[in-house]
């Protein structure tokens, strides 16, 4: 028994290190755990730590479909990643180069900053669908906003509509699987993401809805009535989504079918004999650039590298609404970066904090950045937008939160759009949400005394947990 546990002990050891390649501080800490805790230490570790399945998951089913992955490849616009413009040109290439994301120049985008504009026209949509609809929601409530979804899935379902919905199994913890029971019989398929148990630190953040391949949508809402500024506490609720069409809606059926598959650790046959149903021709709808940009547990931080590659990009500012203000330690001395630098550096946040955990940690993160200038805005109600403007021409808008999980561990999205008419237009947005938010002072912060200092502290331990 205890030659079994400590041979269990050293493969875990092997795998940090070799595997799954942790940045040298965090295998040394998990290496310590092992050793101090091999029993203790292996359950944490499958709980918190472990990335191997993830990363072998996904290869294992390229090894085994070698060719259906090719086809699929295929699909994706043409780009040699070479975009000739001097300021913003290598942010492109570099997203390109890194991460594989296609830049698409020919799309139009409708920003819906309330519930209720976004559910209304996905409704709409959905009602309009004639080849398939496919979802990904990390968060599907059983609410009333819930129950309509699942009822228009159907009734496309019934009437010959392939549905096809993704959801993350701990981001709707509180949804049981009878829910579905309606969309399963009219002909849709439902499929949960990770068994939460072992897996609580690798969700799938993302949203995405591709509608007939040419309509698609992402951003910060999830699927439930707090978004229609229904939450008992959290009040006024501000988000942001993108209505998009164009080119770029190629590669978000690209990731939805990748993450469809590997939800299930199989090949869809269905999906393989129709590709040309999943990518239809499309036609210029705009002039708005668009990168689609994703990362997870399995890659090589694909988002928080596209970040650094914005933050190092600005000349003139970096505004950026988040719920949560808890970034790993690069993206946080890019922000120190640009706020030295003379960069109009601004944070929104809401007033009313997930938890006090969050807070507290939030507060240990700003008390340097505010020595170097960054203006702190307190939206006073709750804002979950997760959006950054850089200068006049890039803008962010996606699922990523400013924190670790984000930026480290959960698969996230983000779309960079390279368009100085959107940025202006989401510049009125930010201005307009500015307006209804309170300027943290910078004296009253700082003599916030010892006792909220000291928690602060002791909380940014566990922050990388929130």
């Amino acid at each position: 028994m205890i030659v079994l546990l400590y041979t269990i002990t050293l493969l875990a050891m092997l795998s940090i290190v070799y595997i799954e390649r942790k940045k040298p501080g965090e295998a040394l800490a998990w290496i310590l755990i092992l050793i101090i805790f091999p029993v203790g230490g292996i359950v944490l570790y499958l709980i918190l730590g472990g990335t191997y399945r993830f990363k072998v998951r996904r290869t294992r089913l390229k090894q085994k479909y070698p060719e259906q992955f090719a086809r699929l490849q295929q699909y994706l616009p043409r780009w040699e990643g070479q975009l000739e413009e001097e300021a913003y040109g290598p942010v492109l290439n570099f997203n390109y180069n890194y991460s594989n994301s296609v830049y698409s120049p020919d799309n139009s985008i409708t920003i819906f900053t309330s519930g209720q504009e976004k559910y209304d026209r996905l409704f709409k949509d959905i009602e309009e669908a004639r080849s398939h609809i496919h979802l990904l929601y990390f968060g599907l409530a059983r609410d009333k906003v819930g129950q309509k979804l699942i009822k228009a899935l159907s009734r496309k379902a019934r009437e010959g509509v392939e549905v096809r919905l993704l959801y993350d199994r701990m981001g709707s913890i509180f949804t049981p699987r009878y829910f579905f029971r309606e969309l399963l019989q009219a002909g849709g398929q439902v499929v949960s993401i990770r068994p939460f148990l072992f897996d609580i630190n690798y969700r799938n953040h993302r949203k995405i809805v591709v509608i007939d391949g040419k309509t698609g949508y992402s951003g910060g809402m999830n699927i439930g009535k707090k978004f229609l500024d229904a939450h008992p506490r959290r009040r006024p609720w501000r988000d942001t989504h993108l209505r998009l069409e164009g080119t770029a809606l190629y590669q978000l059926q690209f990731i939805f079918i990748n993450d469809w598959m590997v939800a299930q650790n199989k090949i869809d046959p269905r999906i393989f004999s129709e590709l040309d149903k999943f990518f239809p021709e499309i036609s210029p709808q705009g002039s708005i650039g668009v990168q689609v940009v994703a990362s997870g547990a399995d890659d090589d931080q694909n988002i928080k590298m596209g970040y650094l590659r914005m933050l190092g990009a600005a000349k003139k500012r970096v505004w950026l609404q988040t719920p949560y203000l808890i970034p790993d330690e690069t993206v946080y001395n890019g922000l120190l970066v640009a706020a030295s630098s003379g960069l109009d550096v601004r944070i929104m946040l809401p007033s009313i904090p997930g938890n006090r955990l969050l807070k507290h940690s939030t507060n240990y993160y700003l008390d340097r950045l505010l020595d170097y200038g960054v203006r702190v805005f307190y939206y006073q109600g709750y804002i979950h937008a997760k959006t950054v403007l850089i200068d006049d021409y890039i803008s962010c808008v996606g699922s990523v939160n400013l924190d670790v999980r984000s930026l480290e561990i959960n698969d996230e999205i983000y779309l960079l759009i390279h368009s100085p008419e959107f940025n202006q237009e989401y510049e009125q947005v930010f201005i307009k949400d500015q307006k209804k938010s309170r300027e943290m002072d910078y004296q009253d912060f700082k003599n916030r005394g010892l006792y909220p200092r000291f928690w602060e502290g002791i909380f940014s331990f566990f922050s990388p947990l929130v």
